[in-house]
Order: C-alpha cells, then structure tokens, then sequence
C-alpha cells in the first residue's frame, strides 16, 4: 500500500512541478473551490472539522478546453486509463494540508490513496489517475473517516493561526460515508479518444472557390476509432451577406474509423472571398468543450466506449477553399422534356423533328458551351443523343470551329471501328455517365427554322447497323450530314431507335471547364416540333417537366407548350422566369399543321374570261400578295393575275382571280414547298410547311362546256 501511494504522489507531484496540474487543475479547481463550495462559518472555541456533505467527487471538465487534460468528457459516466479522479474535502476554516496527508477511496476491491492536488482556503482536492488494471463498474467508494482521513496523522491537516501567536489545531478527521458514487465508474482498460485534428478535404471542382451545389467536406481525425450515433454536426465559419456565419456540416461516413467526415452543401446565401474557417472545438455544441457534440448524438470510443474530448484547434480563413453561392458547378441541366406515348408501339427505323432557335445565345464562351439536346434515347438498348452545341472546337485545334452540332453514344470509346465523320468533321471520344464517343462537326446554326433526322446510313455490318445524323435549314432547303455511329444488333429483333416504347426526351443543358453564374448565361430558347418516328403513325400526346436533373440549383430555366403552334418551348438563361413547375405533365398536345381549302370556284369557264376563287389558310404565314400572286401557284391552261386579302392585313383569306388561256381546262394547284425559303413558299413562321397540297380544275369550252 505505501508504494502504491508513493506511486501516486510521485505522479501528482511530478505534474506539479512540471507545470501541468498548475494549468490543468489548479486554476479550474480553485475556480471550481471560490465559486462552488460554500464557505462554512467559523465555530469558535472548537476545532475545526469536516462540514457535513464536504467530501464530494469533482470533476474537472471544464480544465479540458482550456488545456487538453484527459479529464472525462461531459454525459460519460466512466474513467478510462490516464484520466484524473478527484475528491474534494471542505473544513469549516481554512486549512493547510501536510504533503504526506492521502485519501482512501475503493476502486473495485482495491483501496487507493489520493494525494492532495490542491488546497485554498477551506477546500482540499485529493486526486490520483486512472491505471490500467484499475476497474469498477458500479462506481467508486468512499466509506467515512476510517476508511479515509481516518488513517492520517491528526497533524497532517490543520488550521491556519490568524497570527503569529496562535498556534495550529489539528483538524477533527471525521465524516460520514458517501457510498458508491455510481457517476463515477472506472474501466483502465479504456483510452478517451482524443481529436488529432480538424481539416478541410474536399476540393473545389473549379479552381479555388465552391459553387453552389457542391459540398465541402470537414475531417475531424481522431486518436482511436470512434462510433457515432444520432445527427453529430461540425461547425465551420463562412459569410453570408457579408457577416460572418457559423454553418454546421452533417456527419456523412467514418463510424468505426478514426477519422470521421462531415458534409455541408454550399446554400443560396454563401459567398466567402477570403476563405471558409473551421472554429475551435469544431465538435462541441456552440464550441463549448463541456456542453455535449454539436447536434446531438454520441460520438464513443470503441475500446470501452467513452465519450471523447471535443477539444480542438481552430483552422483560419483558408484562401484555397473559397465559395460563391451565385455560381453553380457543371455540367448541369436547364430545361428538360421528356416526351411520352399514349401507349408503347413498335420501334422506328428513324426518328425526325423540326425545331426553331428562337433566341439564339452566340458563341457563349471559350470556358462552357450550351447544348441543345433535341433528343436523348436508345437504339436497340444503346443510349444516343443528338443535338446542337455553342463549341465543338475539334481537339487539338485552335479553337476557331464555333457552334456546330453532336451524335452521341454510349458504350464505348472506340472511334476508328464505330465512328464515320461527315465530311470536315470528325469523332471523339469522352466519358460522362459512361465511355461515349461522339460524332461532330461545325455547323453555323443561329435564329431559324430547321428540321433534324437520324436514320440508318448505309448498309450493315457484320457486328452493327450505322446510323446518321443530317440537319436541314429550312430557309435554304439544303440538308447537311453531321456524322454516322454504328450500333449494336439485338440478339433478337430488329435495330431500331426506341423512340416509343422507352425514355426519349430533350434538354438545354451547360456544360464546360469552370463554375458559372446562371445569371450570366445567355438566353437561350429552342421550340421543338413532337418527334415524328417512322415507326407508327401516332406521335407525343404528352411531355413531362424536369429541371436540374444533377444539382438542383439553376433556376432561370422553363419548359412550356405553344398550342398555337404545336412545339414545346426550352427556354433558359438570363432572367427566365419558371412558370411551369418540375413533374408536371403537359398534355394534349397536338401536331398543328398548316392546311389550305379552296371554296366559290367555279365549275367551268369561257375561255375569255377571268374566273375567281376563295383560299383559305387555317392560320397565319408571312407571304406578301405578290409573291402569293406570281410565285405560290402551278396553272395549267392559265395564270393567277391577281390575289386579294378577304380581312386585311390577315392572311387566312384570299380571293384569287385566274385568266384562261384556252378553251382548255384550267387545273390550279398551291404545292407543299420543297423548303420554306424557295420563292412563294407557304409556310408559317416557325418553319411549318403547308402540310397538304391544293388542287382543282375549271373545265373549258373546249371540253364540251
């Protein structure tokens, strides 16, 4: 027994004069005695003596923030091995203690001796630590002055002589038991973690700064594996609306690792120029030590389960790790359609669509591109896409190509067995939800009507059927090939596009090599004619709305529907406004097209004179009266001298004067126009054409009338 509490005194007194108990227990502790114990009045004429309920337990918890002694942690119950227990002692006076003076607890079966740590005043703090065989599960014992003071010399603690006078009384050793302090259990085999250190380890996608919708990712190491469980936060120090805010990342992975992870996604008000910090005891509830995990929940030590000190060191202003809430990572999808069938029919050897640049947003720039996706399916199970693009710069150029237009797909990133280039383009290959290789070319598309077609392109393959894209511009009638992509045949079936009976949508999306501001995204807006597959007669009946498919986080996006017209509408970029919600479905929708009726013809004529007829279109198109008078029609036997607007300045309505030239029938025809740039072509001005030619004959004299 002397050894074991030479042992500890030795201990003690070593921390003592190496200065760490000065730090870690006497300036708390003597905190803890001037302002928690109370002061007992002085019984003149006795000795002094223990008050009653003076010996208590201590803990000193509140000396780890200040120095990182393993003190046991705030909620746990239990000491594990190195860990400080100590007991305070309160007389009614002032004492001094004698260096010899010990007091006896029970740790288990096992009585050992604490040494004074402290004394000030009235208040004595006995104290050891916890060795690694040391154990009680119900909490330690403390018996009466017996089994503790008791076994003192009377003269190891007296009164302090008011003068120089008086002499010293020794102090009466008694008290009561306290028992079994069931808060104050013991498991030596047990180490409290430790923080090791706190750090940011995710990377901004772009350079130096987080855009919003990426996460910044907090470790926080620690000295041993550790268990979690409930919602444990970390704190971490940003700005918003240029203050100063403290923001809390929730824990995302690590339990039973020592080193947790914790996740916070950069929010709409986030903007830090100079650099997200992390706060001292980034774990602890409102960076108090004392005060539980931040959140709520428990972080324990899987070696006896105790709780861990939350103490850690603060990380400054880190300029590598900035964050601008106004931009947004990509690529990222703007607007997104998703075109559905009243019911699955078979699939199409092609797949057609017409569609209009209504607002055309230039080159964009050199860092991302805005791509157009007019459609997105599978053939015969292999995902493809085709559309437009701001810059397809041609890998290992300058740079000069410009806009121009993509096929893609997916499933490998072989270019030479499974990739044709159209004349001056050429195919790459990339890796973006999978290996794809895409065929590409330059192509100046701006404000216009066009028309896009995908369709098998020569013959098979052994191990493949090729199709190809081609594009028309509807202003010149000339149709341009963009590239073809061999596919996979089925096991069974036929290798066809699955435009009807699986996904095929469209899209804006942006795309590129740094983060963007959507509010510096031009606006961009394309209508898009219901996708007319060669496979069955039916076309779209409805379109489902989505916005954001990755992140979430653009909003100057909408989808819509022109009934007038009969396309739906992606618009997105500058200050788009979202008028239609995501998941909604638009239905009924309807391929509207351009018709023409004759009416009041006549059923012959004189063969002098010149005979009239109603025309009448089911809506507007730009056709002034000459060029519908002298270039729209086809006569034979005749020529139209004249047309006349019914309801100027509408264009629905005509009356057409025709003059014979024989006696011969005269036969009028309004042809569906090869494209609706040649001269006299009907067409509206989103580039539908007349959908149906006109036709009637005047018979003559000549035929017996």
């Amino acid at each position: 027994m002397q050894s074991l509490r030479q042992t500890a005194k030795s201990t003690v007194h070593k921390l003592l004069i190496a200065g760490i108990l000065p730090v870690c227990i006497l300036a708390s502790l003597a905190f803890f005695v001037a302002n928690a114990a109370p002061q007992a009045a002085h019984a003149s004429g006795t000795a002094p003596y223990i008050v009653s309920g003076g010996v208590q337990m201590y803990d000193v918890q509140n000396a780890t923030e200040a120095s990182g002694w393993d003190f046991r942690a705030h909620g746990d119950d239990t000491y594990g091995s190195g860990e400080l227990i100590a007991v305070s002692v309160e007389f009614n006076e002032g004492v001094r203690v004698n260096g010899e003076t010990t007091f006896r607890i029970r740790i288990g079966s096992t009585n050992r001796d604490l040494v004074p740590a402290s004394f000030r005043d009235n208040t004595i703090i006995f104290a050891t630590l916890i060795r690694s065989f040391d154990r009680d599960t119900d909490g330690v014992w403390i018996g009466d002055n017996t089994a503790t003071l008791g076994h003192n010399p009377a003269n190891y603690i007296q009164s302090i002589p008011e003068s120089d006078d008086e002499e010293p009384v020794n102090v009466v050793l008694t008290h009561s038991s306290l028992g079994t302090q069931s808060n104050h259990k013991v498991n030596g085999n047990a180490t409290r973690p430790e923080i090791s250190g706190v750090r940011v380890v995710s990377s901004p996608q772009y350079g130096d700064t987080y855009a919003r919708g990426e996460t910044i990712e907090i470790e926080v190491g620690f000295s041993q594996s550790v268990r979690v469980a409930g919602d444990v936060q970390a704190r971490l120090s940003t700005e918003a609306f240029q203050e100063d805010v403290t923001r809390t990342a929730d824990f995302a992975r690590g339990s039973g690792t020592s080193k947790l992870v914790f996740e916070y996604p950069v929010g709409f008000f986030d903007v830090d120029t100079d650099g997200i910090a992390i706060p001292r005891n980034a774990l602890a509830k409102n960076g108090d030590a004392t005060a539980g995990v931040q959140g709520g929940g428990r972080i324990s030590g899987r070696s006896g389960g105790l709780l861990p000190h939350l103490s850690s060191g603060g990380r400054g202003e880190d300029a590598n790790h900035k964050v601008d809430a106004r931009l947004a990572i990509i690529p990222e999808v703007m607007t997104a359609a998703q075109w559905d069938w009243e019911a699955d029919t078979p699939g199409s050897a092609s797949v057609e669509m017409d569609f209009s640049i209504r607002e055309d947003p230039g080159h964009f720039s050199e860092d991302q591109a805005l791509v157009l996706v007019m459609g997105w399916g599978h053939i015969s199970g292999t995902r493809f896409a085709f559309g437009l693009r701001t810059d397809v710069d041609q890998p290992g150029t300058d740079g000069s190509q410009g806009k121009g237009v993509i096929f893609n797909r997916w499933g490998t990133g072989d270019t030479s067995t499974y990739g044709r280039a159209a004349t001056d383009g050429w195919v790459e290959n990339g890796n973006f939800g999978g290996p794809f290789i895409s065929a590409r070319r330059a192509y100046d598309w701006s404000q216009g009507n066009y028309s896009v077609r995908v369709a098998q392109d020569g013959d098979d393959d052994v191990d493949g059927r090729w199709f190809g894209m081609w594009v028309t511009d509807k202003s010149t009638g000339v149709e341009t090939h963009m590239g073809s992509l061999k596919f996979p045949m089925p096991s069974e079936g036929e290798t066809e596009i699955q435009a009807r009976n699986d996904v095929f949508g469209s899209l804006i999306a942006v795309t590129g090599n740094a983060a963007v501001n959507p509010a510096n995204i031009p606006v961009f807006e394309a209508a898009l004619g219901l996708p007319d597959a060669s496979g069955g007669a039916d076309r779209p009946n409805a379109v489902t709305v989505s916005y954001s498919l990755l992140n979430g986080v653009m909003t100057n996006g909408n989808v819509g529907y022109d009934a007038d017209i009969g396309k739906v509408i992606l618009r997105a970029g500058g200050s788009t406004e979202r008028s239609t919600r995501p998941g909604v479905t638009i239905t009924g929708l309807e391929e509207r097209l351009l018709t023409a009726s004759t009416g009041n013809a006549p059923e012959s004529h004189d063969g002098q004179s010149a005979f009239t007829f109603e025309l009448t279109f089911s809506e507007e198109f730009d056709l002034s009266y000459k060029t519908l008078r002298d270039h729209a029609f086809e006569v034979a036997g005749g020529s139209v001298i004249k047309a006349r607007r019914l309801n100027r300045p509408s264009n629905i309505g005509w009356e057409i004067t025709v003059e014979p030239s024989s006696n011969d029938g005269v036969t009028v025809t309004l042809p569906v126009p090869e494209y609706c740039g040649a001269q006299g072509a009907i067409c509206t001005g989103d580039g539908r054409e007349l959908s149906e030619a006109v036709e009637f004959t005047v018979s003559g004299p000549g035929e017996g009338n």
